[in-house]
């Protein structure tokens, strides 16, 4: 009938060589039991490395257990540390088609201290995902990290923090991904990828909500930043949205603050925004193409609607401030459905990066119709940066933008 509780790990505290943490998972049953959280951890000096601090993952059921959560650790690296991985564990998944089923949530990582004065090469924050149910239930709600202080002023580091991604429900709504809140980072010198590829839950009758991102301050060497995509379902879910970014030092670039896009469905779900953002220094990359990718030009990018019918529409941005910002865009594209509804309250120098600085637009044209300007629809790639707006949809910019490109 009930599967047993996974064992947590608490109150660990010294100092140490390696370490390697790992509470237990939950036992399956008709009710799934819950995994094992690791909570209240203080490393005070770090030989080598903290290999992981991991949750228990949720037991399957019909009601699936929650996935244990990462809570309160604080680790102090003196030394050099190779990789640091802390994740929050995956919640269980639905056995069987009861009718009130849920999918475990994933685990959450809560207050979580990283001071590493000496180095540190690489550190993954990963929250756990949602399970999944066949059931008409509920896909379990992604993990969250929440409250996350990381501090690497010294050393040249690559770090990610990922939200948990939503279950699926194969008859019911799909589970949301979780949020990213409350970060600051000291890392002028370090690498941060926040968010990525993350999505929410399918579900047959409603998609999840894109997880957002929010309230993230401090130091960087460069930044990526990517809310989740909804859902797809019968009603898509809507895309998470960016807002409330303070960063305040900048080694090299922001490469890209990205809102997630709108879900697929009958019925769409709506682009996530991107608002409240303050860069002191350049929003992209103004020395490579256009494109949002690891490798890409970047800017600023709003979510799509998902494909299907209703009033869902592509997300905005607004209150905005940086040195220069390579590019407006929607969806992460430059075609006409990749443009965002509105852009406001925008304070910069410019806007579109002119990678070769001729002051014109570059791309590379279609041979074929023949035509002398930028058009999307003819096939055309942008090479430098650009702004797509909504016909109507730009307000209060004074600027100079290299292209701009109004849709109607």
């Amino acid at each position: 009938m009930v599967g047993g509780t996974g064992g947590s790990i608490s109150y660990l505290n010294g100092s140490v060589g390696t370490l390697e943490v790992r509470a237990s998972d939950g036992g399956p049953g008709v009710y799934g039991g819950a995994g094992g959280s690791v909570f209240s951890v203080d490393i005070d000096a770090v030989g080598s490395f903290v290999r992981y601090i991991e949750a228990g993952n949720g037991g399957n059921g019909a009601i699936a257990g929650a996935g244990g959560s990462v809570n309160t650790v604080t680790v102090d690296n003196l030394g050099s540390i190779g990789t640091l991985a802390i994740g929050a564990a995956a919640g269980g998944s639905v056995l069987g088609t009861n009718l009130a089923a849920l999918g475990g949530g994933g685990g959450n990582v809560v207050s979580l201290d990283v001071n590493s004065i000496g180095s540190l090469g690489a550190a993954q924050i990963q929250a756990g995902a949602g399970g999944d149910t066949s059931s008409n239930g509920f896909g379990g709600a992604g993990g969250s990290v929440i409250g996350l202080v990381f501090n690497v002023p010294l050393s040249a580091s690559a770090v990610s923090i990922v939200n948990g991604a939503g279950g699926d429900s194969h008859l019911g709504r799909g589970g949301g991904s979780g949020a990213i809140t409350t970060i600051q980072l000291d890392g002028p010198s370090s690498d941060f990828t926040i968010g990525g590829s993350i999505a929410a839950g399918a579900g047959a009758m409603v998609g999840g909500t894109g997880g957002s991102i929010s309230y993230l301050n401090g130091s960087v060497g460069t930044l990526e930043v990517r809310a989740s995509d909804g859902g797809p379902g019968v009603y898509g879910g809507a895309g998470g949205s960016v807002f409330s970014v303070d960063i305040d030092a900048v080694g090299s670039f922001v490469r890209y603050i990205q809102a997630g896009n709108g879900g697929n469905g009958a019925i769409a779900g709506a682009g996530g925004s991107v608002n409240t953002i303050t860069v002191a220094g350049d929003l992209g990359d103004f020395s490579v193409p256009f494109g949002f990718t690891a490798t890409g030009m970047g800017g600023l990018s709003s979510g799509i609607r998902g494909t299907g019918n209703g009033s869902a529409q592509n997300g905005l941005v607004s209150n905005i401030t940086a040195d220069r910002i390579a590019s407006i865009v929607a969806g992460g594209g430059y075609q006409d459905a990749d443009s965002v509804s509105s852009i406001s309250l925008i304070h910069t120098n410019t806007i579109g990066a002119d990678i070769n600085g001729n002051g014109v637009f570059d791309f590379i044209k279609s041979p074929t119709p023949p035509h002398i300007l930028f058009d999307a629809a003819d096939g055309d790639i942008p090479i430098d940066g650009l702004v797509v707006v909504a016909a109507g949809g730009l307000n209060g910019v004074t600027a100079p933008i290299l292209e701009l490109i109004q849709v109607v």
